[in-house]
């Protein structure tokens, strides 16, 4: 419990962060969903999408990572982060 009260005051006020093996099961089942055939593949850029699983997105934030990030960047970042998989 004194571990659990530690790391629930450190979260800013009005965020989420996933903490049940229950919601990180689901995030998973959705991640491999969106992975589809590609996850035979490994990990993949797909991974970002993780993000939208558990933040709030709205149409202005959206729009603004669309006009922000382009695909050769994500691609650039891909192969840094996460490299070569099989």
């Amino acid at each position: 419990m004194e571990f659990t009260q530690e790391q629930v005051a450190r979260v800013p006020q009005g965020s989420r962060f996933p903490g049940s093996s229950e919601v990180l099961e689901s995030i998973i089942g959705k991640y491999k969903i969106m992975q589809g055939e590609r996850g035979q593949f490994g990990v993949t850029g797909i991974v970002l999408s993780i993000g939208a699983f558990v933040g709030r997105l709205t149409v202005d934030c959206i729009g603004r990572v669309l006009a922000t990030i382009d695909g050769t960047a994500l691609k650039d970042w891909e192969q840094t982060n996460l490299g070569a998989t099989i």
